[in-house]
């Protein structure tokens, strides 16, 4: 067995947790063309085989303690570890940053999406989680396009056939999770917002215990309901 204070190979056989997309036009065997380009106030976490993975400045302190491997698929790099001693019950398993980003260690029913589809890019920006099986249109519905400004929010229309007028005017909020629908309530037409209130609600009952730099990506109001402290850097982590 590799010893736990090296970079792992590249070429050891993980089992594979994300959905992944195929980007046809990208080689993942290239480093220069497949690693993400940092952007202002993002930082880099230098992998093997010349790869990278860069994230943002409150990810950074959760990962820059520990030694990170790319792991290379067909058509992905990963940034991998492998879990210490001290990590319980992740001793000796396959670690993907991502996955230690998102909160989801101990979710194995919970994956993580790449939003901008590069898998090492792991800006908490470029990370939703998803239920294993979905996308994230079947996982957490952003409802019809068009019928709301809101995600998960349905406004149902008045109809007309001839003279009569039918229905009424009235929103629905729903969160669809791995296959089954959950009902937020109804709602008078002009309470859109205390339906997209009751939704992410109800999204953060579902996925207790996910990092709230993650979970504010798929919410309505992140700024209500996932406050995150203003990242303020430690003396000891070099940037």
């Amino acid at each position: 067995m590799q010893g736990f204070n090296t970079p792992l190979d590249v070429g050891d056989a993980f089992e594979l947790t994300d959905d992944l997309a195929v980007h046809e036009n990208i080689d993942p065997i290239d480093p220069d063309i497949f690693n993400p380009k940092p952007k202002k106030g993002e930082r880099i976490i230098e992998l093997t085989r010349g790869y990278i993975s860069v994230v943002d400045e409150v990810a950074y302190r959760e990962v820059a303690g520990f030694i990170w491997s790319a792991s290379v698929r067909k058509t992905k790099v990963y940034a991998v570890r492998c879990g210490k001693k001290n990590e319980g019950g992740l001793f000796g398993k396959i670690i993907y940053m991502h996955r230690q980003i998102a909160g989801i260690l101990d979710k194995p029913d919970l994956e993580v999406d790449h939003i901008r589809g590069n898998s090492l890019y792991n800006a908490t920006s470029n990370l939703r989680v998803v239920s294993r099986g979905e996308n994230m249109r079947n996982c957490i519905s952003h409802g019809r396009k068009g019928t709301s400004q809101f995600r998960g929010v349905y406004i149902y229309p008045l109809w007309t056939k001839g003279a009569k007028t039918y229905g009424d005017r009235r929103c629905v909020a729903y969160v669809n999770f791995k296959g089954k629908k959950y009902s937020c309530g109804r709602f008078h037409f002009s309470e859109e917002v205390e339906a997209a209130l009751a939704r992410d609600k109800k999204v953060i009952e579902l996925m207790d215990g996910v990092s709230p730099l993650v979970l504010r990506n798929i919410l309505n109001f992140p700024e209500k309901f996932c406050k995150v402290e203003e990242f303020q850097p430690d003396e000891d982590i070099p940037f």
